[in-house]
């Protein structure tokens, strides 16, 4: 819709804070999945967000995570990504059920 508007067009849909925040990707993934790929590359697509690729193997998860801002950032990003798969491998090895 905002490439059909005419120049200087304006309405206030495109102003709308629900439309910008669901248009900034602060969390882009790809994925990629062969045993016959060891590598690949990715990256975020706004500047204050993050890029994470993953590749799912038949005994490895491998992700790659970049983040344009800082090292120390994307790092963040990685333990907090490990964490949590850690903690659902626990989870899913508990043979816990959920409750409703």
């Amino acid at each position: 819709m905002k490439l059909l508007r005419q120049p200087g067009e304006n309405h206030p849909f495109f102003d709308d804070i629900a439309l910008k925040e669901s248009t900034h990707w602060y969390l882009s993934t790809s994925q990629l999945s062969s045993e016959n790929f060891n590598g690949y590359g990715w990256g975020e697509v706004v500047p204050d967000g993050f890029g994470i690729a993953y590749m799912v193997n038949d005994n490895v998860l491998n992700f790659n995570v970049a983040n344009l801002r800082s090292w120390a950032r994307s790092k963040d990003m990685a333990d907090l990504l490990e964490k949590s798969l850690v903690d659902m491998r626990a989870l899913c090895e508990s043979g816990a059920t959920a409750k409703m």
